[in-house]
């Protein structure tokens, strides 16, 4: 289990699209305000903080839009 998680996606130009930190992460495509972003290959971060040991993981990758 984890007691903090924090997603971050950015944009091909290195630029944070939309962030987000609640334990159960899902992103529909949008923006923080709500605007839909463009299709395209998004670069995330995902950050966790274990809950009992307090060890910090950190997993990225590559999350492709298709619309």
């Amino acid at each position: 289990q984890c007691s903090e998680t924090e997603v971050y996606i950015y944009n091909r130009w290195g630029q944070l699209y939309f962030k987000d930190d609640v334990s159960y992460f899902r992103w529909d495509g949008n923006d923080d305000k709500g605007v839909e972003a463009p299709e395209g290959v998004y670069f995330f971060i995902l950050k966790t903080k274990k809950l009992n040991t307090g060890q910090q993981e950190e997993v990225h990758g590559t999350i492709t839009l298709i619309r």
